[in-house]
């Protein structure tokens, strides 16, 4: 009985491991050109809006093509309107749902979000403030087409404090990655493995019970 109870457990934690994955956003190589620049006096909030492909968002990341340390705020925040610019009014809604002081010190800034639970299909912004004069300029950016599968979203910025309505400008995306923890549905032929699994481990503990 104690051997089945231990393989059932192990069954289980192996079939829930491999249902199990994640989704990444990536625009990375697709940029040709850069955007300056980025801070108090020029533009405060650079971003890119997202559609939710489902699971958390974990992480996101930016790059730089600047010098220096900058000290700036990172958060994320449900988006309205168009998700590229070019159709006043679009912005942020509501109140962060993720924000952290980070500190730029490279060309590339990785800020780990923990589980940021968002709802599938719904619009997203992922941005950086940068309140002080502390410039850090040239952000790789894309001014043709958004390439596919890197979240549906684009390049949005604001000259303000990152809440509000986001200046009306249709640019393509900064060059970015996201990603997503996301617990996927079992297909119908694990499900069958693993019931059958079950249903044969529960008879053999049953078994030895009854010798």
């Amino acid at each position: 009985m104690h051997t089945g109870k231990l393989a059932l457990v192990l069954g289980l934690a192996l079939v829930a491991t491999s249902l199990s994955h994640a989704t990444t956003f990536s625009t990375v190589g697709d940029q040709n050109s850069e955007i300056t620049d980025f801070g108090s006096g020029n533009t405060n909030t650079y971003g890119e809006t997202f559609v939710a492909p489902g699971g958390d968002l974990t992480s996101f990341t930016f790059y730089f093509d600047g010098i220096g340390t900058t000290d700036v705020t990172a958060e994320v925040y449900a988006w309205s309107g168009s998700l590229f610019g070019g159709s006043f009014p679009q912005g942020t809604t509501g109140t962060a749902l993720f924000s952290a002081p980070v500190t730029i010190t490279s060309n590339s800034l990785t800020v780990n979000t923990g589980d940021v639970p968002l709802t599938t299909g719904d619009d997203y912004i992922a941005l950086l403030t940068n309140p002080d004069n502390n410039n850090y300029a040239y952000w790789e950016i894309d001014f043709s087409a958004h390439p596919a599968g890197s979240g549906g979203g684009g390049f949005n910025y604001n000259n303000g404090p990152a809440a509000g309505t986001y200046d009306d400008r249709d640019w393509g995306t900064l060059e970015y990655t996201a990603t997503f923890a996301d617990a996927a549905t079992p297909e119908p032929s694990s499900l069958i493995l693993l019931v059958s699994g079950v249903l044969g481990l529960a008879g053999f503990a049953s078994r030895r019970v009854a010798c």
